[in-house]
């Protein structure tokens, strides 16, 4: 069953409020009360959808992943480097902007950082599986290969998020595309 509008509403206005909050301080510092004074709600509104700051911590995450496997889900591994699959993931980081600032932040208490953890493990068991089609030496050095690349496309990212997004989605795109791409094909030769 789908949720009312209002209460979508709520939701949404209390995740965004979190996450805008969590690029400033660590979440054992934020407070229901400040959440609440910056969407303009009251606590009880508060406590009907959450149980405390942690509770909406872990809706976020957990909402932000399924909608990451929903992207993901859209190709098979041989495409993980096509052009339309970079553009999709970019369009997804976009949309999540505030939310990827604060995981790239250089702050936060230890929930923060299993924040971080989960998510970018999350990323590597499942975003770059593509490069299969090489003669590696052994698993060790297709692993390490993987790890290069969503390093690369991570940098790639950050960079782009942290200097404003100036540059469109398919021109980060196209970029990062002819990066990966290049990189396997020196690599296969």
């Amino acid at each position: 069953m789908e949720k009312d509008r209002r209460i979508r509403k709520t939701e949404s206005d209390l995740c965004q409020a979190m996450i805008k909050v969590m690029q400033k301080k660590c979440i054992n510092e934020i407070s229901v009360k400040e959440l609440c004074e910056l969407t303009d709600l009251n606590r009880g509104t508060f406590y009907i959808h959450y149980k405390d700051v942690y509770d909406l911590l872990e809706k976020i995450e957990l909402n932000m992943l399924n909608e990451f496997h929903e992207v993901l889900a859209k190709y098979p591994p041989c495409e993980h480097y096509s052009l339309s699959f970079f553009e999709d993931m970019l369009h997804f980081t976009a949309k999540h902007k505030e939310m990827y600032l604060m995981l790239y932040g250089d702050f936060g208490d230890k929930k923060q950082m299993k924040l971080k953890s989960d998510f970018h493990r999350e990323v590597e068991d499942n975003g770059f599986y593509g490069v299969t089609q090489f003669n590696f030496e052994n698993e060790n050095e297709r692993d390490y290969f993987n790890i290069f690349l969503l390093a690369g496309y991570v940098g790639i990212t950050k960079h782009w998020l942290k200097n404003g997004m100036n540059e469109s989605v398919e021109d980060i795109s196209k970029i990062t595309a002819n990066i990966v791409l290049n990189l396997i094909k020196a690599y296969s030769n």
